[in-house]
């Protein structure tokens, strides 16, 4: 992935409905290769966010407008779910500066929680 400081982002709207979770990856996985991030982060990616829409889709949901927006910047690639009226918490995985095959969490990033209708995962 190119360590450009400057901020790239993508983003999407749709509804918070659990048959749209594909979507969610396959939006995510692309915006993230788009980036030049190596398809192995792109997937891990991916897959945290898909994870993620699935725990936030509860019965009932469906009706909200949600804001998925990917961010590269400096070697990270970070994803933040946008529920209407909830701070967003971002996932993110960079390569690891010592090996450019290997990840490496960033600082304070190993953690998953999910509190009421906001989730978030980091690795």
């Amino acid at each position: 992935m190119a360590g450009s400081s400057v901020p790239r982002s993508s983003e999407l709207e749709l509804l918070l409905e659990p048959r749209r979770g594909e979507l969610v990856r396959a939006f995510v996985r692309e915006a993230s290769l788009a980036e030049d991030a190596p398809a192995s982060v792109a997937s891990l990616v991916a897959g945290d966010a898909a994870d993620i829409w699935q725990a936030l889709c509860t019965p009932g949901s469906g009706r909200e407008r949600v804001r998925i927006v990917t961010l590269a910047v400096r070697g990270e690639i970070k994803v933040r779910i946008l529920l209407p009226g909830i701070p967003a918490s971002p996932i993110s995985r960079r390569r690891s500066p010592d090996s450019p095959g290997v990840m490496a969490a960033s600082p304070g990033t190993n953690a998953a929680s999910m509190d009421g209708r906001s989730a978030s995962i980091a690795a």
